[in-house]
């Protein structure tokens, strides 16, 4: 994707403020994205984000974890460090004005189903929905420590899979992705819902760099290492390696990237 392009650039900044609905830590959160280059406080971001808070609170409202998390969002883009004029300070001031008077007002209405309906849009078949939502209601703090994951993956990869990160530093942010069966599951929902992804050169080389150092994880396990792997197995990865189902869904993004790849 080309994020110079603004089609391209909305999608991510999308999953940037979708990842930053359901961090952990706000201040955290920004301040590596400072050090990833991102302008997590311009105004166009700020105009983006009220559409998105006011579309989810015009009839319902948002779990508190989520309208915490926009709240110090919103308290750290109040004020810039850089000169504006004075027409760029007040549109700021107008937008998370609004964004607060959106998230207030919305106290007294109905809980908008922010996890079922994302189980609803990552799974296609009714058999996989069927399970997950019947994980949720089993465990919905578990099924919501994976969603969380699952949507911070996504903003992580449109990063890391892109010209904005450089081959040589693409291990530093690839060592999280090994043996990760989320990021295999964000790598097919991505490409799915950005149709674009599977003619895209860069993110098929670094998905499928993932892919190759899961498969030298498992000859290492297996007492055959690659001298050429830039991965090592580490304590607790026995239980990932040896999981039939994670290497299941591996495959299948491999079988699809090696197509993508033959065809683009």
């Amino acid at each position: 994707m080309n994020y110079k392009k603004t089609a391209d650039a909305n999608i991510f900044y999308l999953k940037f403020l979708q990842a930053l609905m359901v961090c952990d830590n706000v201040n955290d959160f920004l301040r590596e994205a400072k050090e990833l280059g991102i302008h997590y406080d311009s105004i166009p971001l700020l105009e983006i984000f009220k559409d998105i808070v006011g579309a989810y609170t015009s009839s319902w409202s948002l779990p508190s974890h989520i309208t915490k998390n926009i709240f110090d969002y919103i308290g750290v883009c109040r004020y810039h460090s850089d000169e504006e004029t004075k027409e760029e300070t007040s549109r700021r001031f107008e937008l998370c004005n609004d964004i607060i008077n959106d998230l207030n007002t919305s106290k007294t209405k109905p809980l908008y189903p922010f996890y079922p309906n994302l189980i609803d849009k990552i799974y296609r078949s009714f058999v996989a929905r069927m399970i997950n939502h019947v994980a949720y209601n089993t465990n919905p703090i578990g099924m919501q420590e994976f969603l969380d994951s699952f949507v911070s993956i996504e903003y992580y990869v449109l990063f890391s899979h892109s010209h904005l990160l450089e081959d040589s530093e693409f291990m530093q942010f690839g060592c999280s992705f090994l043996l990760n069966g989320t990021y295999l599951e964000a790598i097919d929902f991505l490409i799915r819902e950005i149709p674009e992804l599977a003619n895209d050169a860069i993110f098929l080389k670094r998905t499928r760099k993932i892919l190759t150092e899961n498969e030298n994880l498992l000859s290492e396990y297996e007492g055959n290492p690659v001298s050429s792997s830039d991965s090592y197995l580490e304590d607790d990865d026995t239980e990932y390696v040896t999981d039939k189902s994670f290497w299941k869904l591996h495959n299948k993004v491999k079988k699809n990237i090696a197509r993508y790849q033959k065809d683009s």
